[in-house]
């Protein structure tokens, strides 16, 4: 073992014979001494005091670069750093081992640790071909052209993001080879924002651009509602070099299929660390689609400790918290994420969570029409209002929110969602089942929604249809305990959880003919339990959701 101290970050640490010299805690490859007897020699403290001046001095200049950039109000983009600037070489390739590195740094399992943006060597041959003799933006460009034509092929597909899916993150590797193996017959891939900026990102580090980095991206300023508006991936983006106040640079943005300047967005320029969270963040919700909370916990707690501050990470964490019962815990967290970025998103995800305590709906609705000020075209916030609405008996205010929500988004999931929720508050049991089925039909029957149609099926005295629906949302889900709780909920015996239906065929689903441009309202919190006056009350974890009655959709703590 050879002893090393990092003069960027002031760390001292240990690495095997042979391995690459890197930094573990700020992943930097430079201002990196050797310690032979592991003592820090006299020059090497002169060294750092004069390290610290020059960064006292970068510090004083950066913070005064800032109040220049926020009083004169131009519009270009912020970056924002955490801990410091991202280190100078965060574009460098970093191996599985280097992200081993820093999780031992930061207290994690290194078995735990994966470098999406590992460069392999199909990574960097594909990269060179496609970029030829271009380097910098040029090559970039290239390849931001190779994953349009995969799109035009009928490859790859940008995953819409709507809600989670069971299906973990895959690395730029990975990607790559099924991207190259698929065959004309095959399904398309379908990949998250993350995925394809991951992607670009590992082709960059191939290529040795320098100055490359990730992006979050909260806003694209042409737009009338926010990048991610539905708070569960996020977008990304890369970009090339670091804005000045009189200069953009470019953002390449694969799943959009866009390439902008800085100053047309709304963003973040992530540290590697900051980079990293969004991969166990997809982990994290693959298992909360499945419905496995300890393992979504575990992911969203390596997310949350490679970037505390990142308040998307809090809103996933306070979603998890619901869903396994602890309310209180899990509006804690949505309080969180808008003490770390009060903006339309995070006060929407609030919003939705606090009207559990706003009975007037009041408080709920102004937070609402704040961030519909922000943003008008934020279909979400939309949905929301219109239930307030609906629960306070605006029935014609509701209706009116919703009839412009679908117009704008006609074929959504969460709209139809939305209008299943109106039609069972007015008791109009026949267009609520239609409304729900809809919704099954354009989620392409995600475990959300089956189960949204189980609940309305029970909430009509429809047992039957409510437990083939509530049967077919089980089979989707990993997590044995969700699924017990679900048993007793729906009365499914052991007899009829194997004659489980298999076909994802209409009759499985109910025998209503569905229009798919038909009005089909917003959901309420996802994993909050239901509470079913036909057959009592079932306790599901802690919260309870009342869909009984047609009296009002009422969440009761």
């Amino acid at each position: 073992m050879k002893q090393y101290h990092c003069h960027q970050c002031g760390s001292d640490f240990e690495l095997e014979d042979g391995a690459k010299v890197r930094c573990p805690s700020c992943m930097g490859i430079h201002n990196i001494d050797r310690r032979d007897d592991g003592k820090r020699s006299a020059r090497d403290e002169d060294n750092d005091t004069d390290t610290d001046k020059e960064r006292g001095g970068t510090m004083r200049s950066a913070t005064i670069a800032l109040l220049v950039v926020l009083l004169a109000a131009s519009g270009y983009l912020l970056w924002r750093h955490y801990a410091g600037d991202p280190p100078e070489d965060a574009a460098a390739p970093v191996s599985d081992k280097d992200v081993a590195r820093q999780f031992q740094a930061l207290g994690l399992d290194a078995d735990d640790a994966v470098s999406p943006f590992a460069v392999t060597e199909p990574l960097t041959a594909f990269a060179r071909r496609i970029a030829a003799s271009r380097t910098g933006a040029e090559a970039l460009d290239a390849l931001m052209s190779q994953v349009a034509a995969w799109k035009a092929e009928g490859r790859l597909v940008a995953f819409d993001q709507v809600e989670p899916r069971p299906e973990p993150p895959q690395t730029a590797g990975d990607i790559l080879d099924k991207l190259l193996a698929t065959d004309a017959d095959a399904a398309p891939l379908s990949l998250s924002s993350y995925e394809l900026a991951g992607l670009l990102l590992a082709w960059g580090q191939a290529l040795e651009i320098g100055d490359l980095h990730m992006l979050e991206i909260f806003h694209y300023r042409a737009e009338k509602a926010p990048a991610d508006p539905h708070a569960i991936y996020g977008r990304f983006a890369v970009s090339l070099g670091a804005p000045q106040a009189d200069r953009a640079v470019p953002v390449f943005d694969p799943w959009a299929g866009r390439t902008l300047k800085s100053d047309a967005v709304d963003a973040q320029r992530l540290s590697l660390s900051e980079s990293l969270a969004p991969w166990y963040a997809h982990q994290s919700l693959a298992a909360f689609a499945r419905m496995d909370f300890p393992q979504a916990r575990k992911d969203n707690d390596i997310a949350i400790r490679l970037a505390e501050n990142n308040a998307l990470l809090r809103i996933h964490r306070g979603k998890i918290f619901m869903a396994s019962g602890a309310l209180e815990e899990g509006l804690k967290e949505f309080e969180k994420a808008r003490h770390l970025k009060n903006w339309a998103v995070t006060r929407v995800s609030l919003a939705q969570v606090s009207m559990l305590n706003d009975p007037s709906g009041a408080q709920t609705e102004a937070e609402i029409r704040k961030a519909l000020q922000e943003f008008p075209a934020y279909l979400q916030a939309q949905l929301i209002l219109a239930l307030v609405q609906a629960q306070t008996g605006k029935t014609d205010a509701a209706q009116a929110t919703l009839q412009a929500a679908q117009a704008q988004a006609p074929t959504a999931p969460d709209v139809a969602v939305a209008w299943a929720q109106f039609h069972l508050l007015q008791r109009d049991t026949d267009a609520a089942i239609a409304a729900a089925l809809q919704a099954v039909r354009l989620s392409k029957e995600s475990a959300s929604s089956l189960l949204l149609l189980a609940q309305v099926y029970q909430a009509t005295a429809r047992f039957d249809e409510a437990r083939d629906a509530a049967k077919r949302a089980m089979a989707k889900m990993s997590s044995d305990s969700v699924k017990q709780q679900l048993r007793q909920a729906f009365n499914i015996t052991d007899e009829a959880l194997e004659d489980a239906p298999q076909d994802s065929d209409a009759q499985a689903l109910g025998d209503a003919d569905v229009d798919v441009d038909a009005p089909v309202l917003p959901e309420a919190p996802r994993g909050l339990e239901l509470q079913f006056e036909q057959q009592g009350d079932t306790p599901l974890g802690g919260g309870k959701l009342r869909l009984g009655g047609g009296e009002g959709l009422r969440l009761n703590p």
